[in-house]
């Protein structure tokens, strides 16, 4: 819809996006959501979906998303953004089935691995200052390795206070 203020058109996102402070981009995402299914935009009201995957599930038919929301509940996940983005193609190409979409939700996330961090100052008094970071974490793996194989060939009965059974 366009307003014709003194003499010229302007976009009613572009007079809304004005009115707010948010870019016309933006306007445009919140409006996207307004294709989301009732189920779906909730979780997004819970915080529970963020704003950003949620505009990339708009994208889905309508029948996608209520089998999504299915195997979200089921599966007691979300997707990631690259998730999304990847059931997002599917479905404005050939179209997405429930089997595909647990298939993709059922992939480890990046951010699901474990793993461990030790703060830079702790170590940094063990390693020459021109190591890089790379460096540091490859001597490390290295060392991890020869003491785990050392400890397999060591007799639990044998093993020190810093050796390890499992």
């Amino acid at each position: 819809m366009d307003t014709k203020p003194y003499g010229f058109y302007i976009r009613s996102d572009e007079l809304l996006a004005r009115q707010t402070g948010e870019s016309r981009n933006q306007i445009a995402r919140y409006i996207r959501l307004t294709n989301l299914i009732p189920r779906i935009l909730d979780m997004v009201d819970e915080g529970k979906i963020a704003f950003t995957i949620a505009v990339e599930l708009s994208y889905l038919k309508e029948a996608e998303q209520y089998e999504l929301y299915a195997v979200m509940d089921l599966e007691q996940c979300t997707p990631s953004l690259s998730q999304a983005n990847r059931m997002k193609r599917l479905s404005q190409s050939e179209g997405i089935d429930m089997d595909t979409m647990y298939d993709i939700l059922g992939e480890e996330k990046a951010n699901q691995k474990e793993q461990i961090k030790v703060r830079a100052d702790v170590l940094s008094q063990y390693f020459p200052a021109d190591f890089t970071p790379r460096q540091k974490v490859e001597l490390i793996e290295r060392l991890v390795k020869e003491w785990y194989e050392r400890r397999e060939n060591i007799p639990i009965g044998k093993m020190g206070k810093h050796d390890v059974a499992d």
